[in-house]
């Protein structure tokens, strides 16, 4: 590393060189597999991470390419949301495959009295199972109170009239699908945790999902609609869109200043017009 230091003294320039050692220091990895984690998930898990919402497996692996179960989901969900559910275990619970003492008993309890999950009709709710793409869409839309919007994504697998259809417009509207473009949506697809943690990270970017203002800030992730964008002319100019430009010639005259300039030994500094001299 050299680092160059310039000293303007009585019109000589003198330079000196610094010379040091940069030392690269070992950086520890986040997770142990982190090289597993796709670029585009990289700085969502980071954040969930921080969060407490997603913090990885005791091995130090966080897994992002392991399929979400059901029962992770909602404790995810009621994590970022800041819902404490731990007492929620002590009501008795209504599927009879959750026992009362399982780590994820108070989140099913504290879902189901919220409306988020109903369970099958077998009166199991299955917590071991993945949760696919049309069930995530739902158990949003359901947690976060999301309703859709006055555009549709063109998705070819996503009839209006399904039961899902609503939930996957309602996180469209909120920009929290990652391939909005896609022609399909892939509704049975399994949510796999780096999918989750994308989604939560935004979520948490979005201040009237998170509950702390009315209304969501999407001036740094704007989409646009490609049914909305106008042609530009090729001789587009935005600097002379809505008013005229009036070019006009300014002439400026200037006489020299014939006053003589006077230093005396006892003087340090003297001006004259922008010019500063020393006297040494």
């Amino acid at each position: 590393l050299a680092i160059f230091l310039m000293d303007l003294k009585l019109g000589k320039v003198v330079v000196g060189v610094l010379i040091g050692t940069v030392l690269a220091l070992p950086v520890q990895a986040q997770f142990v597999d982190e090289l597993d984690v796709p670029l585009w998930a990289s700085g969502s898990i980071e954040k969930v991470e921080e969060r407490g919402i997603m913090t990885g497996f005791g091995d130090g692996t966080f897994r992002p390419k392991k399929v979400l179960n059901r029962a992770e989901a909602l404790v995810i969900i009621l994590r970022t949301k800041g819902i404490d559910f731990k007492d929620s275990s002590i009501a008795t619970n209504q599927f009879s495959d959750v026992p009362r003492n399982a780590w994820f008993a108070g989140a099913v309890a504290e879902a189901t009295d919220r409306s988020w999950i109903q369970g099958f009709p077998d009166g199991t709710f299955r917590p071991g199972k993945g949760i696919n793409r049309a069930e995530w869409a739902t158990l949003i839309t359901r947690a976060f109170e999301l309703t859709p919007g006055d555009e549709y994504p063109d998705f070819d697998d996503v009839p209006s009239q399904i039961w899902f259809s609503d939930s996957i417009f309602a996180l469209y509207k909120n920009n929290l699908i990652r391939h909005y473009r896609s022609k399909r949506f892939q509704p049975g697809r399994d949510i796999i945790r780096a999918d989750a943690a994308w989604v939560i990270a935004q979520i948490l970017e979005k201040p009237r999902l998170m509950g702390t203002s009315k209304k969501n800030d999407f001036s740094l992730a704007r989409r646009a609609s490609s049914r909305r964008v106008a042609i530009k002319p090729r001789d587009f100019n935005p600097n002379k869109q809505g008013y005229d430009i009036e070019r006009k010639e300014l002439k400026i005259s200037t006489n020299a200043d014939t006053e003589t300039v006077l230093m005396y030994r006892n003087s340090n500094w003297i001006n004259f017009g922008s010019v500063r001299i020393k006297n040494k």
